[in-house]
């Protein structure tokens, strides 16, 4: 997940300079449910995530209550999602307390990643004894492995980016620089009115106030963006404030890589991601 902050000081400067405006908000009734559907309230995975074109998978789940099968990916997106955002947690606590005379960010969160894996284990254990079909050994033993990969990559960044900081102040206090640098809300609860979301809609997170992100798994698909667009304007409603970028943080964690790979990940102005929406 730290990996959105660390893009966003490459490419920053580019947000500044939007391409068109955008015409749907949230808060604007051009965007709102039809009277009629008034009552009718689905989570944001069904009405923006889900690829069924005809929806006979919402109608499956919703109206006939046609339980879908829980699958291996869905655990692993669970796991993988847990992890970031508990990564988030511990680097928070730690740099509250830490001091820059002894500052060792990436030691901490290395020597904790074991500790961290069980967590997540132990938090998702109900979801895995549903698995439809359970992995084999190798599979969940190799996967498990992998998210070393994502936790390895973060301290990485998180670290080095806070030494640099560190480096350039003798003053410098290792909370305050994590907070201007990594400024993220985690499962910000949103309670949207008029789109047709259920309530929470939550995204997986948000950063510096102005970048709305969805965490997800595997390779790429087009309707990912859809979510990040449904969460903005899950946001608009709520807050009353425009949301103009979103970023889908896209993980895959192949055999032939030691780090994490997002080769699609990008921040993006909302109006382009979706222009057919505008």
């Amino acid at each position: 997940m730290h990996f959105v902050a660390v893009l966003y000081e490459k490419t920053g400067r580019s947000l500044e300079s939007a391409p068109a405006p955008i015409t749907l908000r949230g808060y604007n009734a051009r965007t709102w449910a039809p009277p009629e559907l008034a009552g009718v309230k689905l989570p944001v995975y069904a009405l923006a995530y889900a690829p069924c074109p005809t929806c006979r998978d919402v109608y499956l789940d919703k109206v006939v209550n046609v339980q879908m099968p829980f699958t291996w990916g869905r655990y692993t997106g669970k796991m993988i999602d847990f992890i970031y955002k508990n990564l988030h947690r511990l680097c928070s606590d730690y740099v509250t307390q830490a001091r820059a005379k002894s500052f060792d960010l990436y030691k901490r969160l290395i020597d904790g990643q074991d500790q961290l894996i069980e967590e997540a284990k132990r938090e998702h254990q109900s979801d895995y004894n549903t698995i439809s079909t359970p992995p084999s050994e190798t599979d969940s033993d190799c996967f498990y492995g992998s998210l070393k990969k994502i936790i390895r990559f973060e301290a990485e960044l998180t670290s080095a980016s806070i030494d640099f900081e560190i480096a350039r102040n003798r003053n410098a206090n290792p909370g305050h620089i994590f907070s201007h640098l990594f400024d993220f809300n985690t499962d910000y609860s949103l309670n949207p009115r008029h789109q047709g979301f259920s309530s929470p809609a939550t995204p997986d997170f948000i950063f510096g106030h102005r970048i709305i992100g969805d965490i997800k798994t595997g390779i790429w698909q087009s309707f990912f963006e859809h979510t990040v667009i449904a969460y903005a304007l899950a946001y608009e409603d709520h807050t009353n404030q425009n949301m103009d970028y979103g970023v889908i943080l896209n993980v895959e964690l192949p055999n032939s890589r030691l780090i994490p790979v997002h080769h699609e990940v990008g921040i993006e102005y909302l109006d382009a991601a979706c222009p057919h929406l505008s």
